[in-house]
C-alpha cells in the first residue's frame, strides 16, 4: 500500500518537473494550422500565406478574406472536376497541375453550353454605338461576341460556384493567432 502511494507521489513529480522544463518552450513559434476546411479538404496556413504573397506580388491587394474565398471556390471546382475525372491523360492516367484541370472542367462543363445570339451582338452594338464610333457591326462582331461570352463566362462560373457553396461543408478558421 505504501508502495503504490509512493509510486503515485514519484510520478505526480515527475509530470510536475516535466512541465516545468517544457514550460520553456511555451513562446514556441506556431509552424502549421488548418485556416479552412472545404468538404473533406484542407488550406493550410502555409498554403494561404502563399496566396496572399502571391496576391500581393501580382499587384492585388491580398485582403485575406478574398483570398480564402478564391482559394475555397478553387477547391470547389477542383473538387468537381476530379469527380468527372478531368486533368487526367487518358494513356497513363497522370494528373495534371490544379489550375489546368480547373480549366479543362470549365472549358467542358460550362464554355460549352454559352453561346451569344447574333442578336445579342447586335443589340450590344447599337446600345453602345458611341464606344464603336465610325466602325461597322461586321468589324467588330467578333470584339462583342467576345466581350458578351467572357461576361457571360463568369456569370455562369459565379452562378456554379453558388451552387457547389451551397452543397459544400465549409468551415473558416481564419484568425490573427
Amino acid at each position: 500500500m505504501i508502495k503504490k502511494l509512493y509510486e503515485k507521489i514519484l510520478l505526480v513529480c515527475m509530470m510536475l518537473i516535466a512541465c516545468f522544463f517544457s514550460a520553456g518552450n511555451a513562446d514556441a513559434e506556431l509552424v502549421e494550422r488548418i485556416v479552412a476546411v472545404v468538404n473533406d479538404d484542407v488550406i493550410l496556413l502555409s498554403e494561404f500565406k502563399a496566396a496572399i504573397r502571391q496576391a500581393q506580388e501580382s499587384g492585388k491587394e491580398g485582403k485575406a478574406k478574398e483570398v480564402i474565398e478564391g482559394m475555397i471556390h478553387n477547391r470547389l471546382l477542383l473538387e468537381q472536376a476530379k469527380k468527372f475525372s478531368f486533368g487526367r491523360d487518358t494513356g497513363d492516367a497522370i494528373h495534371s497541375p490544379p489550375d489546368k484541370v480547373i480549366k479543362s472542367y470549365i472549358d467542358k462543363r460550362i464554355k460549352v453550353l454559352i453561346h451569344i445570339p447574333f442578336s445579342d451582338i447586335e443589340a450590344y452594338y447599337f446600345n453602345n454605338l458611341d464606344k464603336y464610333a465610325e466602325r461597322d457591326l461586321n468589324d467588330v462582331k467578333n470584339e462583342i461576341e467576345e466581350y458578351l461570352f467572357n461576361r457571360t463566362l463568369e456569370i455562369k462560373i459565379q452562378e456554379h460556384i453558388d451552387e457547389l457553396m451551397e452543397k459544400a461543408r465549409i468551415r473558416i478558421q481564419l484568425d490573427k493567432k
